[in-house]
């Protein structure tokens, strides 16, 4: 984590979106193992999720809520 690497982005798609925001967190965020969270089970439990949600606002529930909930 913490890293000074350009994260390349992915197409605008529900995966490709999922894909940029897991791997920003995952470089980028410093703090995310004082948060004591398993960001690569993150990973591995919400990207099934991901790949049925097929419209905007369920998407956006997706990140207001799940992963909301990751940090708590």
């Amino acid at each position: 984590a913490c890293t000074n690497e350009n994260i390349q982005l992915k197409t605008n798609t529900p995966i490709g979106n999922f894909e940029a925001f897991w791997n920003i967190i995952d470089q980028k965020y410093c703090f995310i193992e004082d948060k004591q969270v398993d960001w690569q089970q993150i990973y591995t439990d919400f990207k099934p999720k991901v790949d049925t949600l097929d419209q905007k606002q369920e998407r956006e529930l997706f990140y207001k809520k799940d992963i909301k909930n990751c940090w708590e």
